[in-house]
Protein backbone atom coordinates (compact mmCIF):
# COMPACT_ATOMS: atom_id res chain seq x y z
CA UNK A 1 0.00 0.00 0.00
CA UNK A 2 3.23 2.45 -0.59
CA UNK A 3 1.64 4.73 -3.03
CA UNK A 4 -1.83 4.74 -1.09
CA UNK A 5 -0.15 5.51 2.39
CA UNK A 6 2.39 8.83 1.21
CA UNK A 7 -0.77 9.56 -1.32
CA UNK A 8 -3.27 9.83 1.58
CA UNK A 9 -1.27 11.52 3.99
CA UNK A 10 -0.23 14.09 1.76
CA UNK A 11 -3.40 15.15 1.40
CA UNK A 12 -4.84 14.58 4.68
CA UNK A 13 -6.69 18.13 6.06
CA UNK A 14 -6.63 18.10 9.66
CA UNK A 15 -5.08 19.55 12.86
CA UNK A 16 -1.42 19.44 12.97
CA UNK A 17 -0.96 18.53 16.23
CA UNK A 18 -3.78 15.23 15.49
CA UNK A 19 -2.62 14.72 11.90
CA UNK A 20 1.22 14.19 13.31
CA UNK A 21 0.13 12.22 15.99
CA UNK A 22 -1.71 10.10 13.29
CA UNK A 23 1.48 10.09 10.88
CA UNK A 24 3.30 8.36 14.19
CA UNK A 25 0.60 5.96 14.27
CA UNK A 26 0.92 4.93 11.14
CA UNK A 27 4.57 5.64 10.50
CA UNK A 28 5.39 2.95 14.15
CA UNK A 29 2.67 0.60 13.02
CA UNK A 30 4.00 0.33 9.36
CA UNK A 31 7.56 -0.45 10.21
CA UNK A 32 6.55 -2.71 12.45
CA UNK A 33 4.27 -4.48 9.66
CA UNK A 34 7.26 -4.68 7.53
CA UNK A 35 9.70 -5.99 10.40
CA UNK A 36 6.94 -8.84 11.12
CA UNK A 37 6.83 -7.87 14.69
CA UNK A 38 4.07 -6.97 17.27
CA UNK A 39 3.59 -3.79 18.43
CA UNK A 40 3.05 -3.42 21.97
CA UNK A 41 0.41 -0.78 23.23
CA UNK A 42 -0.12 0.50 27.12
CA UNK A 43 -3.47 -0.26 27.78
CA UNK A 44 -3.73 2.12 30.70
CA UNK A 45 -2.73 5.49 28.67
CA UNK A 46 -5.17 4.22 25.69
CA UNK A 47 -3.44 7.15 23.80
CA UNK A 48 -2.81 5.07 20.61
CA UNK A 49 -6.19 3.61 20.84
CA UNK A 50 -7.43 7.04 20.96
CA UNK A 51 -5.56 8.36 18.09
CA UNK A 52 -7.26 5.64 15.87
CA UNK A 53 -10.58 6.29 17.05
CA UNK A 54 -10.34 10.24 16.42
CA UNK A 55 -8.80 9.46 12.85
CA UNK A 56 -12.15 7.23 11.97
CA UNK A 57 -14.38 10.26 13.13
CA UNK A 58 -12.54 13.46 12.20
CA UNK A 59 -11.08 12.42 9.01
CA UNK A 60 -14.61 10.86 8.06
CA UNK A 61 -16.30 14.41 8.81
CA UNK A 62 -12.90 16.36 7.40
CA UNK A 63 -11.87 14.42 4.39
CA UNK A 64 -9.31 14.55 2.14
CA UNK A 65 -8.69 17.43 -0.22
CA UNK A 66 -5.31 18.68 -2.47
CA UNK A 67 -3.03 20.55 -0.55
CA UNK A 68 -2.94 24.03 -0.42
CA UNK A 69 0.08 26.29 -1.55
CA UNK A 70 0.95 29.09 1.48
CA UNK A 71 3.57 30.87 -0.22
CA UNK A 72 3.97 33.05 2.92
CA UNK A 73 5.04 32.75 6.34
CA UNK A 74 2.79 30.74 8.98
CA UNK A 75 1.09 27.28 8.91
CA UNK A 76 -2.43 28.73 8.04
CA UNK A 77 -4.25 25.36 8.15
CA UNK A 78 -3.29 25.08 12.14
CA UNK A 79 -5.24 28.57 12.56
CA UNK A 80 -2.05 30.57 12.53
CA UNK A 81 -2.55 34.29 11.09
CA UNK A 82 -0.54 37.32 11.30
CA UNK A 83 -1.16 40.65 10.65
CA UNK A 84 -0.72 42.14 7.10
CA UNK A 85 2.75 43.97 8.22
CA UNK A 86 4.14 40.85 8.68
CA UNK A 87 7.16 40.86 6.04
CA UNK A 88 8.49 43.73 7.89
CA UNK A 89 9.55 41.48 10.60
CA UNK A 90 10.58 38.45 8.60
CA UNK A 91 15.00 38.04 8.57
CA UNK A 92 16.49 36.30 5.84
CA UNK A 93 18.87 33.62 6.36
CA UNK A 94 22.13 32.77 4.30
CA UNK A 95 24.75 30.19 4.37
CA UNK A 96 22.53 27.50 6.01
CA UNK A 97 22.38 24.64 4.14
CA UNK A 98 23.22 20.76 4.34
CA UNK A 99 22.85 17.68 2.17
CA UNK A 100 23.66 17.80 -1.68
CA UNK A 101 24.37 21.25 -2.68
CA UNK A 102 23.60 20.25 -6.25
CA UNK A 103 20.42 18.39 -5.83
CA UNK A 104 18.23 19.53 -9.11
CA UNK A 105 14.67 18.56 -9.13
CA UNK A 106 14.98 18.86 -13.14
CA UNK A 107 18.29 16.89 -14.11
CA UNK A 108 17.60 13.80 -16.43
CA UNK A 109 18.03 10.82 -13.96
CA UNK A 110 21.24 8.19 -15.30
CA UNK A 111 19.98 4.14 -15.52
CA UNK A 112 20.39 2.54 -12.75
CA UNK A 113 20.03 -1.14 -11.66
CA UNK A 114 17.37 -2.06 -8.97
CA UNK A 115 19.82 -2.87 -6.22
CA UNK A 116 21.21 1.33 -6.84
CA UNK A 117 17.71 2.31 -6.89
CA UNK A 118 16.98 0.60 -3.78
CA UNK A 119 20.69 2.38 -1.95
CA UNK A 120 19.11 5.79 -3.17
CA UNK A 121 15.78 5.10 -1.62
CA UNK A 122 17.12 4.68 1.96
CA UNK A 123 20.53 7.43 1.93
CA UNK A 124 20.72 11.16 2.03
CA UNK A 125 22.21 11.70 -1.44
CA UNK A 126 20.20 14.02 -3.61
CA UNK A 127 18.47 15.83 -1.30
CA UNK A 128 19.31 19.24 -0.20
CA UNK A 129 17.32 21.28 2.79
CA UNK A 130 18.30 24.87 3.11
CA UNK A 131 16.64 27.26 5.64
CA UNK A 132 15.93 30.64 4.28
CA UNK A 133 13.98 32.79 6.75
CA UNK A 134 12.75 33.36 10.00
CA UNK A 135 9.74 35.35 11.90
CA UNK A 136 10.15 35.74 15.56
CA UNK A 137 7.53 37.56 18.11
CA UNK A 138 6.33 37.16 21.53
CA UNK A 139 4.28 34.42 20.29
CA UNK A 140 5.59 32.17 17.64
CA UNK A 141 9.15 31.14 15.99
CA UNK A 142 8.44 30.13 12.13
CA UNK A 143 11.53 28.59 10.31
CA UNK A 144 11.07 28.59 6.29
CA UNK A 145 13.03 25.78 4.84
CA UNK A 146 13.21 24.83 1.40
CA UNK A 147 13.84 21.04 0.55
CA UNK A 148 15.07 19.71 -2.96
CA UNK A 149 15.54 16.44 -4.36
CA UNK A 150 17.31 15.23 -7.16
CA UNK A 151 15.09 13.80 -10.37
CA UNK A 152 17.65 10.65 -9.75
CA UNK A 153 16.20 10.50 -6.27
CA UNK A 154 12.64 10.56 -7.54
CA UNK A 155 13.22 8.06 -10.42
CA UNK A 156 14.07 5.45 -7.75
CA UNK A 157 11.12 5.67 -6.07
CA UNK A 158 9.15 4.89 -9.16
CA UNK A 159 8.10 1.88 -10.57
CA UNK A 160 7.43 0.62 -14.52
CA UNK A 161 3.43 0.58 -12.90
CA UNK A 162 3.41 4.14 -12.52
CA UNK A 163 6.37 6.11 -13.66
CA UNK A 164 4.95 9.34 -13.25
CA UNK A 165 4.46 9.17 -9.32
CA UNK A 166 6.71 10.96 -7.48
CA UNK A 167 7.30 10.03 -3.83
CA UNK A 168 5.52 12.82 -1.48
CA UNK A 169 8.12 14.57 1.41
CA UNK A 170 6.07 13.83 4.65
CA UNK A 171 7.90 15.72 6.88
CA UNK A 172 11.31 17.51 8.07
CA UNK A 173 12.85 16.25 11.54
CA UNK A 174 15.55 18.05 13.78
CA UNK A 175 16.17 16.90 16.82
CA UNK A 176 14.83 13.70 17.49
CA UNK A 177 17.81 11.19 16.95
CA UNK A 178 16.99 8.54 13.69
CA UNK A 179 16.43 4.82 15.57
CA UNK A 180 16.88 1.60 13.73
CA UNK A 181 14.71 -1.35 14.48
CA UNK A 182 15.74 -4.91 12.43
CA UNK A 183 16.97 -2.56 9.43
CA UNK A 184 13.96 0.05 9.76
CA UNK A 185 14.61 3.64 10.40
CA UNK A 186 12.49 5.79 12.08
CA UNK A 187 12.31 8.67 14.16
CA UNK A 188 9.87 8.30 17.52
CA UNK A 189 7.68 11.38 17.34
CA UNK A 190 6.97 10.94 13.55
CA UNK A 191 8.68 14.42 12.73
CA UNK A 192 6.22 16.51 14.85
CA UNK A 193 9.42 18.32 15.88
CA UNK A 194 8.67 18.52 19.92
CA UNK A 195 12.39 19.38 21.14
CA UNK A 196 13.99 22.65 20.48
CA UNK A 197 17.13 23.35 21.77
CA UNK A 198 16.99 27.06 22.94
CA UNK A 199 19.98 28.57 24.29
CA UNK A 200 21.93 24.98 24.62
CA UNK A 201 18.73 23.62 26.53
CA UNK A 202 16.37 21.29 25.14
CA UNK A 203 12.80 22.30 25.49
CA UNK A 204 9.77 20.22 24.91
CA UNK A 205 7.06 21.56 23.22
CA UNK A 206 4.59 19.20 22.23
CA UNK A 207 1.20 20.54 21.20
CA UNK A 208 3.10 23.90 20.45
CA UNK A 209 4.34 22.51 17.39
CA UNK A 210 2.93 23.11 13.62
CA UNK A 211 4.44 22.48 10.11
CA UNK A 212 2.96 23.64 6.61
CA UNK A 213 4.51 21.63 3.12
CA UNK A 214 3.84 22.78 0.33
CA UNK A 215 4.58 21.60 -3.12
CA UNK A 216 5.91 24.47 -5.31
CA UNK A 217 7.45 22.08 -7.89
CA UNK A 218 8.75 18.76 -8.71
CA UNK A 219 10.55 17.25 -6.10
CA UNK A 220 10.67 21.00 -4.20
CA UNK A 221 9.12 21.64 -1.44
CA UNK A 222 8.60 24.93 1.23
CA UNK A 223 7.86 24.00 4.44
CA UNK A 224 6.94 26.56 7.23
CA UNK A 225 7.88 24.86 10.69
CA UNK A 226 6.71 26.97 13.83
CA UNK A 227 7.06 26.28 17.62
CA UNK A 228 5.02 28.65 20.54
CA UNK A 229 8.06 30.07 22.51
CA UNK A 230 6.00 32.79 25.03
CA UNK A 231 7.56 34.13 28.13
CA UNK A 232 7.26 30.52 29.71
CA UNK A 233 9.97 29.37 27.58
CA UNK A 234 11.88 32.63 26.70
CA UNK A 235 10.87 34.56 29.89
CA UNK A 236 12.86 38.47 29.02
CA UNK A 237 14.74 37.01 26.35
CA UNK A 238 14.41 39.01 23.09
CA UNK A 239 17.13 37.45 21.70
CA UNK A 240 17.89 33.73 22.05
CA UNK A 241 19.99 30.87 20.04
CA UNK A 242 18.37 27.67 18.75
CA UNK A 243 20.06 24.70 17.42
CA UNK A 244 18.74 22.05 14.98
CA UNK A 245 20.47 18.78 14.60
CA UNK A 246 19.95 15.10 13.96
CA UNK A 247 18.08 16.36 11.02
CA UNK A 248 15.87 13.47 9.19
CA UNK A 249 13.51 13.76 6.20
CA UNK A 250 10.16 11.57 5.83
CA UNK A 251 10.86 10.81 2.24
CA UNK A 252 7.51 8.71 1.44
CA UNK A 253 7.83 5.72 3.97
CA UNK A 254 11.73 5.89 4.25
CA UNK A 255 13.13 8.01 7.24
CA UNK A 256 16.46 9.41 6.02
CA UNK A 257 19.42 10.99 7.89
CA UNK A 258 20.88 13.98 6.71
CA UNK A 259 24.14 15.30 7.48
CA UNK A 260 24.68 18.29 9.73
CA UNK A 261 22.17 20.62 11.43
CA UNK A 262 21.05 24.14 11.59
CA UNK A 263 22.30 26.88 14.46
CA UNK A 264 20.36 30.10 14.52
CA UNK A 265 20.76 33.52 16.39
CA UNK A 266 17.03 34.66 16.25
CA UNK A 267 15.32 37.64 17.91
CA UNK A 268 12.17 39.06 18.30
CA UNK A 269 13.46 42.50 19.45
CA UNK A 270 11.70 44.33 16.40
CA UNK A 271 8.62 42.95 17.51
CA UNK A 272 8.94 43.16 21.34
CA UNK A 273 9.57 47.32 21.13
CA UNK A 274 6.01 47.22 19.47
CA UNK A 275 4.28 45.43 21.95
CA UNK A 276 2.17 46.33 24.64
CA UNK A 277 0.16 44.46 27.26
CA UNK A 278 -3.32 44.72 28.26
CA UNK A 279 -4.17 43.45 31.80
CA UNK A 280 -7.57 42.63 31.87
CA UNK A 281 -9.52 43.22 35.51
CA UNK A 282 -10.60 40.14 37.80
CA UNK A 283 -12.97 38.06 35.31
CA UNK A 284 -12.89 34.61 37.12
CA UNK A 285 -15.87 32.38 35.65
CA UNK A 286 -16.98 29.09 36.23
CA UNK A 287 -18.47 26.75 33.84
CA UNK A 288 -19.21 24.07 36.23
CA UNK A 289 -18.82 23.58 39.72
CA UNK A 290 -14.81 23.17 40.94
CA UNK A 291 -13.29 24.94 37.88
CA UNK A 292 -12.63 28.91 37.44
CA UNK A 293 -11.22 30.35 34.22
CA UNK A 294 -9.64 33.51 34.00
CA UNK A 295 -8.80 35.67 31.11
CA UNK A 296 -5.47 37.15 32.56
CA UNK A 297 -4.25 39.65 29.77
CA UNK A 298 -3.81 39.87 25.94
CA UNK A 299 -0.26 40.63 24.58
CA UNK A 300 -0.65 43.21 21.41
CA UNK A 301 2.29 42.47 18.93
CA UNK A 302 2.41 44.23 15.43
CA UNK A 303 1.76 40.49 14.63
CA UNK A 304 -0.90 39.31 16.56
CA UNK A 305 -3.05 39.35 19.44
CA UNK A 306 -2.38 36.75 22.10
CA UNK A 307 -5.24 36.37 24.73
CA UNK A 308 -3.74 34.39 27.77
CA UNK A 309 -6.57 32.26 29.84
CA UNK A 310 -5.47 30.36 33.42
CA UNK A 311 -7.97 27.61 34.25
CA UNK A 312 -8.11 25.86 38.12
CA UNK A 313 -9.65 22.29 38.50
CA UNK A 314 -10.12 21.97 42.17
CA UNK A 315 -10.99 17.90 43.70
CA UNK A 316 -9.29 16.41 41.03
CA UNK A 317 -9.10 12.69 41.63
CA UNK A 318 -6.52 10.09 39.52
CA UNK A 319 -10.30 8.14 38.71
CA UNK A 320 -11.77 11.41 37.19
CA UNK A 321 -9.80 14.39 35.45
CA UNK A 322 -12.36 16.36 33.40
CA UNK A 323 -9.97 19.02 31.95
CA UNK A 324 -10.80 21.40 29.30
CA UNK A 325 -9.13 21.26 26.05
CA UNK A 326 -10.92 23.30 23.27
CA UNK A 327 -10.13 24.63 20.39
CA UNK A 328 -11.40 28.66 19.38
CA UNK A 329 -12.25 31.15 16.92
CA UNK A 330 -12.17 35.56 17.39
CA UNK A 331 -15.31 37.48 16.13
CA UNK A 332 -14.67 40.85 15.91
CA UNK A 333 -17.48 43.54 16.96
CA UNK A 334 -19.06 43.41 13.07
CA UNK A 335 -19.43 39.72 13.51
CA UNK A 336 -16.59 38.73 11.25
CA UNK A 337 -15.16 35.46 12.35
CA UNK A 338 -11.31 34.64 12.14
CA UNK A 339 -8.60 31.80 12.22
CA UNK A 340 -7.08 31.39 16.13
CA UNK A 341 -3.98 29.20 16.99
CA UNK A 342 -4.25 27.71 20.67
CA UNK A 343 -1.95 25.93 22.90
CA UNK A 344 -1.30 24.94 26.33
CA UNK A 345 1.50 25.96 27.68
CA UNK A 346 1.98 25.11 31.22
CA UNK A 347 0.00 22.37 33.57
CA UNK A 348 0.68 21.83 37.67
CA UNK A 349 -0.79 19.43 39.84
CA UNK A 350 -0.87 20.53 43.70
CA UNK A 351 -1.97 17.55 45.59
CA UNK A 352 -3.64 17.40 48.61
CA UNK A 353 -0.68 17.36 50.81
CA UNK A 354 0.68 20.83 48.92
CA UNK A 355 3.25 18.88 47.18
CA UNK A 356 2.91 20.27 43.61
CA UNK A 357 4.66 18.92 40.47
CA UNK A 358 4.70 20.86 37.07
CA UNK A 359 4.44 18.49 34.03
CA UNK A 360 7.15 18.90 31.78
CA UNK A 361 4.21 18.41 28.90
CA UNK A 362 1.83 20.39 29.52
CA UNK A 363 -0.75 18.62 26.90
CA UNK A 364 -0.12 15.15 27.98
CA UNK A 365 -0.67 13.70 31.10
CA UNK A 366 -1.60 10.52 32.57
CA UNK A 367 -2.22 9.78 36.24
CA UNK A 368 -3.49 6.00 35.82
CA UNK A 369 -0.95 4.37 37.45
CA UNK A 370 -1.34 6.27 40.44
CA UNK A 371 -3.76 6.90 43.19
CA UNK A 372 -5.10 10.55 44.36
CA UNK A 373 -8.08 12.35 45.49
CA UNK A 374 -8.63 16.38 46.26
CA UNK A 375 -5.96 17.49 43.94
CA UNK A 376 -6.10 20.84 41.72
CA UNK A 377 -4.83 21.06 38.29
CA UNK A 378 -4.00 24.20 36.99
CA UNK A 379 -3.26 25.53 33.62
CA UNK A 380 -2.17 28.10 31.21
CA UNK A 381 -3.04 28.46 27.58
CA UNK A 382 -3.07 30.82 24.58
CA UNK A 383 -4.73 31.85 21.44
CA UNK A 384 -3.37 33.86 19.29
CA UNK A 385 -4.66 35.39 16.07
CA UNK A 386 -4.45 38.25 13.86
CA UNK A 387 -4.36 42.03 15.87
CA UNK A 388 -7.84 42.93 16.72
CA UNK A 389 -8.98 45.43 18.95
CA UNK A 390 -12.23 47.19 20.83
CA UNK A 391 -15.00 44.31 21.39
CA UNK A 392 -14.24 40.94 20.33
CA UNK A 393 -15.56 37.45 21.29
CA UNK A 394 -13.61 34.40 21.54
CA UNK A 395 -15.91 31.41 20.72
CA UNK A 396 -14.45 27.82 22.42
CA UNK A 397 -15.47 24.56 20.68
CA UNK A 398 -15.20 21.39 22.41
CA UNK A 399 -14.52 18.28 20.04
CA UNK A 400 -15.63 14.80 21.33
CA UNK A 401 -15.08 11.43 19.65
CA UNK A 402 -17.55 8.92 20.60
CA UNK A 403 -19.46 7.40 19.95
CA UNK A 404 -18.89 9.49 16.71
CA UNK A 405 -17.56 13.23 16.23
CA UNK A 406 -19.50 15.77 17.50
CA UNK A 407 -18.51 19.23 17.82
CA UNK A 408 -20.24 21.80 20.62
CA UNK A 409 -19.58 25.60 21.44
CA UNK A 410 -18.98 25.16 24.92
CA UNK A 411 -18.36 28.56 25.84
CA UNK A 412 -18.25 32.40 25.03
CA UNK A 413 -15.76 34.65 26.20
CA UNK A 414 -16.95 38.75 25.31
CA UNK A 415 -13.48 40.78 25.73
CA UNK A 416 -13.47 44.51 26.06
CA UNK A 417 -9.80 45.58 25.13
CA UNK A 418 -10.46 49.06 25.54
CA UNK A 419 -12.15 49.08 29.26
CA UNK A 420 -10.21 45.87 29.80
CA UNK A 421 -12.97 44.00 30.73
CA UNK A 422 -14.15 40.10 29.86
CA UNK A 423 -18.01 38.28 30.29
CA UNK A 424 -17.97 35.03 29.93
CA UNK A 425 -20.56 32.79 29.79
CA UNK A 426 -21.44 28.87 29.03
CA UNK A 427 -22.98 28.11 25.93
CA UNK A 428 -23.21 24.21 25.11
CA UNK A 429 -24.93 24.26 21.77
CA UNK A 430 -23.97 21.21 19.27
CA UNK A 431 -22.91 22.62 16.00
CA UNK A 432 -22.42 19.23 13.98
CA UNK A 433 -23.13 16.17 15.01
CA UNK A 434 -21.44 13.47 12.36
CA UNK A 435 -24.41 10.43 13.75
CA UNK A 436 -27.17 12.58 13.13
CA UNK A 437 -25.57 14.45 10.36
CA UNK A 438 -26.86 17.62 10.97
CA UNK A 439 -24.31 20.76 10.78
CA UNK A 440 -24.82 24.31 11.36
CA UNK A 441 -23.41 27.26 9.69
CA UNK A 442 -21.28 27.94 12.65
CA UNK A 443 -19.21 24.64 11.89
CA UNK A 444 -18.75 25.53 8.13
CA UNK A 445 -17.64 28.96 9.17
CA UNK A 446 -15.36 26.94 11.89
CA UNK A 447 -14.05 24.51 9.22
CA UNK A 448 -13.33 27.21 6.70
CA UNK A 449 -10.88 29.31 8.89
CA UNK A 450 -9.13 25.81 10.97
CA UNK A 451 -9.00 23.91 7.34
CA UNK A 452 -8.52 26.66 4.83
CA UNK A 453 -11.20 24.72 2.46
CA UNK A 454 -15.23 24.58 2.41
CA UNK A 455 -16.53 21.81 4.01
CA UNK A 456 -18.80 21.00 1.31
CA UNK A 457 -15.72 20.06 -0.73
CA UNK A 458 -14.60 17.72 1.29
CA UNK A 459 -14.43 13.69 0.33
CA UNK A 460 -14.46 12.30 3.95
CA UNK A 461 -15.25 8.65 2.24
CA UNK A 462 -11.49 8.37 1.11
CA UNK A 463 -9.94 9.16 4.04
CA UNK A 464 -12.33 6.54 6.09
CA UNK A 465 -11.83 3.89 3.25
CA UNK A 466 -8.23 4.34 4.04
CA UNK A 467 -8.11 3.93 6.91
CA UNK A 468 -10.40 1.21 6.84
CA UNK A 469 -8.12 -0.69 4.65
CA UNK A 470 -5.03 -0.17 7.04
CA UNK A 471 -7.11 -1.39 10.06
CA UNK A 472 -8.12 -4.68 8.24
CA UNK A 473 -4.02 -5.32 6.87
CA UNK A 474 -2.98 -4.04 10.53
CA UNK A 475 -5.10 -4.31 13.05
CA UNK A 476 -4.55 -8.05 14.53
CA UNK A 477 -1.18 -6.81 15.24
CA UNK A 478 -2.08 -3.97 18.00
CA UNK A 479 -2.54 -5.94 21.14
CA UNK A 480 -2.36 -5.08 24.59
CA UNK A 481 0.23 -5.57 27.76
CA UNK A 482 -2.48 -6.96 29.54
CA UNK A 483 -3.59 -9.24 26.60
Amino acid sequence: MGKKYCDMLSKVKADDQFKKDLIAFLEENQQTHRVNRRYIMNQNRKRWVAVTAAALALLACTGVAMAVLHTNMGAKDNGVQFSNDYPQYVEKVTGQVIGDQDADPGASPSPKTELEKLDLQTNGDGIQVALESYLCDEGFLDLQFRVKISGEKLDAFRSEENSDWEVPLTYLSFNDPVMERDGVKYVQQGGANYTLNVDGQDIWLRGRTAQSIDKVGAGEYVIQQMWFLGEDVLGSKDTFHISLGSTAIGLGENCISMEGGFDLSVSKSKAAAATSVITLKDNSWSPRPGVTKTVEKVSQTPLQSIFRIRSVYTGVSSEQLNIDSWDYLVYQANGQAQAAYSARTAAEIVYADGTAEQLTDPGEYDFSRQHFEGATFITEEIIATAPVSGSVVLRAYDSDYAPDYRMTVAAEYQVDLSAGTVAAKTVDTIIYDAGTGEMDDEYSVFYKLRYGQDVSETQGNQAQAFLDEWMRTHGGELVSELD
